[in-house]
């Protein structure tokens, strides 16, 4: 005589739950031995303990229900050492996005601890290195929604390079000669040297801290801070995020660092 297990017991000797073992009755996974009609019991044989540590193994393998069923389909050691060989390769591909995941996660928790740091309202000159970007233009009539519309484009192409710093967007802003600022194109910081970059050279900064709305006053300040020390304003400006609403709650606690390239006047 087999020894039988009802459904519960079976579920608990296994360590998941009952609904979860009746869900493999349901899809045709793993039906018990017998079934009473008249009291709905399901009970299983010990033999089915071993397919039932299969089906769990294949699960913490990373399997989907309809693959297992699928392996447990096939008669052929081959076929199933090829299904093992294709999930393996699915596992290394999730193992490398993680690991991509991971290097962004800490290059974004690096860089708001360092912004954490900054003074608001800072004013200097420094020298910096050639920054390679990938970028994405702001098409006419280069307003918010235009720009939102680049920021979209940018954030998408950043997922295909994972060495480009996610977060620290970067605005170009051109001035018209009626003083009216227009958005020329978002860009990315990447490790990797490319086609595109910003110069190396010395730049005059700030670093405003408050709603965008409130950008006008930190960028004239910026340039009266040029004029004072020296400089000519040479090109575009740069509005570098520091802290956005990634990071921050409330709009009146934004940190953006504008930058503008400048050369020493001539004594």
């Amino acid at each position: 005589m087999k020894i039988k297990f009802m459904a519960g017991e079976m579920a608990r000797l296994h360590g998941i739950s009952k609904q979860t073992l009746l869900y493999y009755d349901r899809i045709g996974l793993l039906k018990p031995r017998e079934k009473n009609e008249t009291t709905s019991y399901r009970y299983y044989t010990l033999d089915q303990f071993e397919a039932l540590d299969v089906i769990l193994c294949l699960k913490n393998l990373g399997m989907k229900l309809k693959e297992i069923k699928c392996y447990l389909d096939k008669t052929s050691v081959g076929d199933r050492v090829d299904q093992l060989k294709g999930q393996e390769a699915i596992i290394q591909k999730r193992i490398e996005q993680l690991n991509r995941t991971d290097q962004r996660l800490k290059a974004i928790i690096a860089a708001l601890d360092t912004n954490i740091t900054i003074t608001p309202f800072e004013t200097g000159i420094k020298q910096l290195n050639r920054r390679y970007i990938i970028s994405e233009p702001v098409l006419p009539p280069f307003e918010w929604y235009d720009l939102e519309i680049a920021i979209k484009k940018i954030i998408k192409r950043s997922l295909e390079h994972p060495d480009t710093e996610m977060g620290d967007f970067m605005i170009f802003v051109e001035s018209r000669a009626n003083g009216e600022e227009i958005f020329k194109k978002v860009a990315l910081e990447t490790s990797m040297a490319s086609t595109e970059f910003i110069e190396a050279g010395e730049y005059a900064y700030i670093y405003h801290k408050g709603p965008y709305e409130t950008l006008n006053q930190s960028r004239s300040q910026l340039y009266d801070h040029a004029e004072k020390s020296g400089c000519k304003v040479t090109g575009t400006t740069i509005e570098k995020g520091l802290l956005g609403s990634f990071a921050v709650a409330s709009d009146k606690d934004y940190l953006i660092e504008l930058q503008v390239p400048v050369k020493r006047r001539q004594p």
